[in-house]
């Protein structure tokens, strides 16, 4: 993530620890969306509106949270069929200790096109004690915007 902020003027996000382990999670997401914003192929087009986008946890009993994946794009042999291919590491660790190639595997004639990072936001339930964990963290990234 840092080094897509330093490559990229129209990108920021900010994070903060979780407690009582320490993992850094991401509270919000800053970037420009242009007609040259590059899209990953299996999404969907987010329209002619260009501009800044903005999103950020909401924490609540039912909350708002940045939740991450990692995939290899490519082809089979030089086919021109493209492919996608999950790349896990187990135990879901931080995006702050996780590379984004760390743990590729992908078969040996499977021709790599694109290493994709994406970020989604998604709807959980919280108990209110990782409430008050996950607005600690939103509290430190809030602190990091300032």
């Amino acid at each position: 993530m840092d080094e897509i902020e330093s490559l990229n003027l129209g990108f920021s996000y900010t994070s903060g620890p979780l407690p009582p382990s320490g993992k850094e999670i991401v509270d919000s997401i800053t970037y420009t969306y242009t007609d040259a914003s590059q899209r990953p192929p299996n999404t969907a087009d987010p329209g002619p509106a260009n501009g800044p986008r903005d999103l950020d946890n909401s924490i609540a009993p039912t909350a708002l949270v940045w939740q991450y994946y990692r995939t290899v794009t490519g082809s089979i042999g030089g086919a021109g069929q493209s492919y996608e291919i999950k790349i896990i590491t187990p135990g879901q660790p931080s995006f702050a200790v996780t590379g984004v190639t760390q743990d590729l595997k992908v078969p040996p004639n499977f021709e790599i096109g694109a290493i994709n990072l994406t970020w989604r936001i998604v709807q959980i339930q919280l108990s209110p004690e990782n409430q008050m964990r996950f607005l600690s963290a939103k509290m430190e990234a809030l602190k990091k915007r300032t």
